[in-house]
């Protein structure tokens, strides 16, 4: 069964700039026009942001060149996304209007209300949402409070919502994240199905010395084999000295010693129209082996669009066109890293 795993969030780099850009602007009510406090303003999927103040004003110093979703959310609004470039002039004046969220009857049943029921649909939350892998067990949400858990209309599908930022803290890797959950769709019985969401990192501050280079070794880990590591390589064109072996094999059965180096046109890689970003396109399905661990650890891939852009950090632009079975499909929150992480740090 193939798992989708959607990360609304981007990061899309340009060449690199000495000049670094100060982000500003208000977030204010869309029909009142009244501006609007402690809203989180935030580049999606990195470690920059901030919140508004009394004025509804916020203001973000140091952005680095790139292309960027701008998500801005406050407790009992819609969440705003919006999509800037920044070209690294000095400055950058963006406004941004929030609708007051509209209160739905909803289609299924809410379970929440019986803490015997909720507790069983929490943990099935954070099994999907979390993950169960190495990291996962450092990995705690600090408000499941505000999360409205329900069972949809088949009794395996769990569907998840909240009208506040959910606070994830990650003493793994050395992250507090806030996210926006924007969807949450998922098949406890097959372990499948997608959610949308746009986390923003803090780092943590280590106690010690030696915690610190314990998080910076976690996280240099946690890369190593991962999708993001594998697109880098792949975008680099240096696949053939990296750990991952290619396999392509159109029956689509992928047992062991089964499939072929793709051949020349089997898949391709295109330059976007933004510079530093590139298209990836593949004809059939992909195994990727990393050959880093013993036994080796195996992902399938099969697009679901025309192509899938990835920037030269190995960043995945767009999750959703790529459907990810295997390892890779067992990576989830406990396993993220901010877009703008490199090694080292």
């Amino acid at each position: 069964m193939f798992s989708v795993l959607l990360a609304l969030t981007a990061f899309l780099t340009k060449e690199p700039v000495l000049s670094q850009t100060t982000l500003l602007g208000s977030v204010k009510d869309v029909q009142t026009g009244e501006p609007l406090e402690f809203v989180n303003v935030f580049l999606a999927g990195t470690t920059i942001g901030t919140s508004t103040g009394l004025k509804g004003h916020y203001q973000i110093r140091g952005v680095p060149a790139g292309v960027y979703q701008l998500a801005a959310s406050r407790v009992g609004y819609e969440p705003r996304i919006r999509t800037i470039d920044i070209s690294g002039a000095e400055s950058l004046r963006v406004d941004i209007l929030l609708r007051v969220r509209e209160v739905r009857s909803g289609e299924v049943e809410v379970a929440g209300r019986e803490p015997v029921d909720w507790k069983i649909l929490l943990e099935k939350f954070t099994a999907a949402f979390i993950g169960n892998g190495a990291n996962a067990g450092r990995c705690v949400i600090l408000n499941p409070e505000v999360i409205d858990l329900r069972r949809g209309e088949e009794g395996d599908r769990l569907l998840a919502s909240t009208d506040s930022v959910l606070l994830v803290e990650n003493r793994a890797l050395g992250y507090r994240i806030a996210i926006v959950l924007t969807r949450f769709s998922w098949d406890t019985r097959q372990d499948s199905g997608s959610f949308g969401f746009f986390p923003r990192f803090e780092p943590l501050t280590p106690s010690t010395v030696e915690q610190g280079q314990l998080w910076r070794q976690r996280r240099a880990e946690t890369y190593e084999g991962s999708l993001r590591h594998f697109l880098y390589a792949l975008t680099h064109r240096a696949l053939e000295d990296s750990p991952f072996l290619l396999r392509s094999d159109q029956s689509g059965v992928f047992a062991e010693g089964r499939g072929e180096f793709p051949l020349p046109g089997e898949y391709l890689l295109r330059p976007d129209a933004i510079p530093g970003v590139l298209q990836f396109s593949f004809a059939g399905p992909l195994c990727v082996d990393f050959r880093g661990r013993i036994p080796f650890a195996s992902s399938i891939l099969r697009l679901q669009s025309f192509y899938a852009r990835v920037d030269t950090l190995g960043n995945l632009l767009t999750p959703h066109a790529l459907l990810v079975a295997g390892e890779w499909a067992t990576d989830r929150v406990s396993d993220l890293l901010p877009f703008d992480w490199v090694q080292g740090r």
